[in-house]
């Protein structure tokens, strides 16, 4: 299964463009999870957000509501480590469901479209730092423009295609939910200083579902490692055939 998973990658990324990338507006951050009842409204608005020019959206299933009588399929501890690292660095009493963390600075309830649209519409046109990606001979290439000087993580998160889930028990017994750009893996890809920058990274060293795709954010980290602003950002989404569908 995995090489037909790394041989699906290479046909997908050897039919891409030269260069992906667009000047992202926005990162939503959505933390989710099968077995809470609130999250629906807010993983159908994510696939519209994932779909809209200048946004870059990824969900992260967290598992502490798995208790409840079902476990997310697509859930997994470190959703909920990075959403507690949030926690910290905003300076939360305590982490919730649906929420979605924007460009790193500030959290909203996912259900609150209203709300989230309006702190979208806030934001400047574009994040600081021009983010690209392209395919060269079988590598990554990360390309990163310069910025004020700051010292930030280069992260790499790959996420799946939409998923339909047939939730058999807990608080969504019963329905059918479509979930979009679940996020599978995250790593650091480099450290960003402040000049423009290149980072290369071995395809092979991506995990990447056909239809599913790879985002890269540049962020600030402040103290013990905890989160803080997005800095810029870029996605790359493909469909089953290996076309390019959302740069």
């Amino acid at each position: 299964m995995k090489r037909l998973v790394l041989s699906i990658l290479f046909a997908i990324l050897a039919g891409m463009p030269a260069m992906a990338g667009s000047r992202t507006a926005a990162v939503v951050e959505l933390f989710t999870s099968q077995g809470c009842s609130s999250c629906p409204v807010a993983d159908k608005y994510l696939g519209e957000l994932a779909r809209r020019d200048g946004v870059v959206a990824l969900a992260w299933h967290v598992d502490y509501w798995d208790y409840l009588g079902w476990r997310d399929t697509l859930g997994a501890p470190a959703s909920t480590e990075r959403q507690e690292a949030y926690r910290r660095a905003l300076g939360n009493s305590s982490k919730y469901t649906p929420q979605m963390i924007i460009n790193g600075r500030s959290d909203v309830a996912g259900s609150h479209r209203t709300e989230v649209e309006k702190r979208i519409a806030a934001l400047p046109d574009a994040l600081p730092v021009p983010v690209s990606m392209k395919n060269h001979d079988g590598a990554l290439m990360i390309d990163i423009g310069a910025g004020t000087p700051a010292d930030a993580n280069v992260m790499l998160v790959c996420y799946e295609p939409p998923r339909t889930v047939s939730v058999a028990r807990g608080e969504n017994s019963g329905r059918k939910i479509t979930y979009w750009n679940a996020v599978t893996s995250a790593q650091t890809a480099g450290m960003w200083h402040g000049s423009a920058s290149t980072i290369e990274l071995p395809l092979s060293s991506l995990h990447v579902s056909a239809g599913g795709g790879c985002a890269v954010l540049v962020q600030d980290m402040v103290a013990k490692g905890m989160p803080g602003r997005v800095l810029g950002a870029a996605s790359l989404t493909f469909d089953t055939t290996g076309a390019l569908t959302r740069p």
